[in-house]
C-alpha cells in the first residue's frame, strides 16, 4: 500500500507510521483522503489497547487556540480528569493540541 502523505510503500498504514510522516491519525488520514476507514484498518488492528503511557507528549504550553478549545470543552462540562490526563467523553480518542 502506498501512503498518500509521504508516498512510501508500506505493508499497512498505522498510527505509528502516519504520526511520523504527517502527524495524522488513521481517522484523520481517512477523512483527508476521503477513504472509508474500513479499507485502511486490518482486522488485527481493531480494538487494540491504546495505552496512555505510549502517547507522545507535546512540549511547552498549549497555543492560544488550544487553550480556547479546552476552555470551551470545560465550560460545556465535557472534560473529566483521570490521573495525568484530561478526558473528553465520546468519539475523541486524543486531542493533541
Amino acid at each position: 500500500m502506498k501512503c498518500l502523505e509521504c508516498n512510501a510503500d508500506v505493508e499497512r498504514l498505522d498510527n505509528a507510521h502516519l504520526l511520523r510522516c504527517s502527524r495524522l491519525t488513521l481517522q484523520e488520514y481517512a477523512l483527508r483522503h476521503r477513504l472509508p476507514l474500513d479499507l485502511l484498518v486490518h482486522t488485527d488492528q481493531i480494538n487494540l489497547e491504546d495505552p496512555p503511557g505510549e502517547y507522545v507528549r507535546g512540549g511547552g504550553a498549549p497555543s492560544e487556540q488550544a487553550r480556547a478549545v479546552l476552555e470551551g470543552l470545560r465550560v460545556a462540562g465535557m472534560l473529566r480528569e483521570e490521573g495525568e490526563f484530561t478526558v473528553v467523553p465520546g468519539e475523541v480518542r486524543r486531542l493533541d493540541l
